[in-house]
């Protein structure tokens, strides 16, 4: 391509494919996950009742993070918990050399144990690409942990699950890849099958 074709003068390089809405036939439609939806399958929320899962779920809000933006950083005063609902994150190790202890991905609660203890945050939460998480303020958590022991007896377990998990795994792995993009060579390719 030369710069100076303009838009309109160049060709498109992948066919326009319909949206799987617009397609016919049989193809998998999407539907919408609510928050309590989406709790639900979360370990430390795990066996709450739907009405607590919806009460959490109306007490959270949406955070954004671009890729390389960070969430907090080691020695902020812990302002709540999240849960990361799409994207990647890295726990950071900040000083002279900066390490990175983990990464974190769908489903990951941070941020929990510095509330437990009533500290600052022991390390820096970084976006390694465009990442969507849940808050659960401090003050509301607070209030969720006073008023339902099981959601508090839940915590717990996971917590102990993690720091036998972590004694066990010397060196942080990156988790594998969670999105595709399917990018079909020519019209002839079946993309819309090959996706369902």
């Amino acid at each position: 391509r030369t710069q100076g074709a303009g838009i309109a003068d160049r060709k498109p390089d992948v066919p326009v494919l319909p949206s799987l809405e617009e397609s016919e036939g049989e193809h998998a439609v999407g539907a919408p996950q609510t928050i309590a939806e989406f709790l639900r399958n979360i370990p430390v929320f795990v066996g709450l009742s739907p009405e607590m899962l919806k009460q959490i779920a109306e007490l959270a809000s949406d955070v954004s993070l671009h890729r390389g933006e960070w969430l907090f950083r080691e020695g902020d005063p812990a302002d709540g918990v999240y849960v990361v609902r799409v994207g990647h994150l890295e726990v950071v190790q900040e000083g002279s050399e900066p390490q990175t202890l983990n990464t974190l991905t769908r489903g990951a609660v941070l941020g929990e144990l510095a509330l437990l203890s009533d500290s600052v945050r022991s390390a820096s939460i970084r976006a390694l690409r465009d990442t969507e998480v849940l808050k659960i303020g401090k003050a509301h958590f607070d209030s969720l942990l006073r008023s339902e022991p099981e959601l508090a007896l839940s915590l717990t377990r996971v917590l102990s699950a993690q720091l036998q998990a972590s004694r066990a795994i010397p060196v942080a792995r990156r988790a594998r890849p969670v999105t595709i993009a399917l990018r079909a060579l020519g019209p002839a390719v079946p993309l819309l099958d090959l996706a369902d």
